[in-house]
Order: C-alpha cells, then sequence, then structure tokens
C-alpha cells in the first residue's frame, strides 16, 4: 500500500457527511477460483456511527461472502473495506476487537460447552484474562442460559443452540 493509497482511504473514512463512516467498503470482490462463481461484485458502501443498516439480498447475492470478507474469514479477489479506518486486508487482529459477527449457520463446537464457547470468543477479540470471567457469567445471565453453560452443546437442542450463537456477537462488548 502506498502513502498516497493510505492518505485516500484515511481521507475517505473522515469524508462522510453527517460524521465519520464506521465502514467504508471500496470496490470489494470475491470470485472463488479463475473464472469460477462471482460472489461479490465492485460492492462499495459507507455506514456512519449511530446508522442502522440493512442488508438485504436473495439467495446467493453475496451477503454472507461479505461479511466473511469483512471478518477476515476469507480474503477478497479485489477492493478492500476499512472498519473505523481499518484496512480488513491488514488489521484483522484489531478489527476482531471489534466486530460482534453472529454467522448465520450454528458454529457451535459440538464438544465445548455454552461457558466454553464463549471464552473462546472472548480470547479470540482479545479481552483481558481477567475480564472473561464476568464477561462470560454476565452474558449467560443476560440470555438466560445460566441452566445450560456446563452442558455440551452437541446435547443441547436445536433451539437453546440457536439462542447461544448471539454471545458470539455480544462478547467483549463489540462496538460493532
Amino acid at each position: 500500500m502506498t502513502a498516497g493509497t493510505l492518505f485516500l482511504q484515511q481521507r475517505a473514512y473522515s469524508e462522510v457527511e453527517g460524521g465519520e463512516a464506521e465502514l467504508v467498503i471500496e470496490h470489494l470482490r470475491k470470485q472463488y477460483g479463475v473464472g469460477g462463481k462471482l460472489a461479490v461484485r465492485d460492492l462499495c458502501l459507507r455506514i456512519r456511527a449511530g446508522e442502522c443498516f440493512g442488508f438485504l439480498g436473495v439467495n446467493g447475492a453475496g451477503k454472507s461472502t461479505t461479511f466473511s470478507m469483512l471478518t477476515g474469514a476469507t480474503v477478497p479477489t479485489s477492493g478492500d473495506a476499512l472498519l473505523r479506518g481499518m484496512s480488513i486486508l491488514t488489521s484483522q487482529d484489531e478489527i476482531r476487537k471489534l466486530v460482534g459477527f453472529c454467522p448465520q449457520h450454528d458454529a457451535i463446537e459440538a464438544l465445548l460447552t455454552a461457558r466454553e464457547v464463549m471464552v473462546l470468543y472472548a480470547r479470540i477479540k482479545g479481552l483481558a484474562a481477567s475480564e472473561i470471567g464476568p464477561c462470560v457469567a454476565e452474558l449467560l445471565a443476560e440470555l438466560d442460559l445460566g441452566m445450560f453453560a456446563d452442558k455440551p452443546s452437541g446435547t443441547l437442542s436445536g433451539g437453546v443452540r440457536s439462542q447461544s450463537t448471539p454471545h458470539h456477537s455480544l462478547s467483549a462488548a463489540s462496538p460493532l
């Protein structure tokens, strides 16, 4: 990345009418393999702080792929996105501390308990070791999952598993 490109990205971050953009997506593209399926084509958008944004589309429109790129699960073919001015290409460790993401499919590991999964996500988000226990206890109480906290996720009903999935996005008080 050149100094000029970095300057333009920072300017794009700060020069959004009505306030700074929390998210700036610039020509994001994802194509699987050479000549393969084009999942996201030239996506551009800006979302300001405090703005409520709905990301809607038909099946296969690229919504999940876009979030996979934003969260670092997959690398874009081209383009970039800035979350609070940080590039998804170069700053994923810092971005993971800011973003709360609840995946579309049940991502709970069958052998881990709900408590263990919450601890895992708190660690991934970089929460201080001394804060993990209180944070997990608070989430378990808020989600009314105390009675299921120490049971292996694979033994829980689908409904209880889906109730416990939002902790992925809630852990470590993610601002995004």
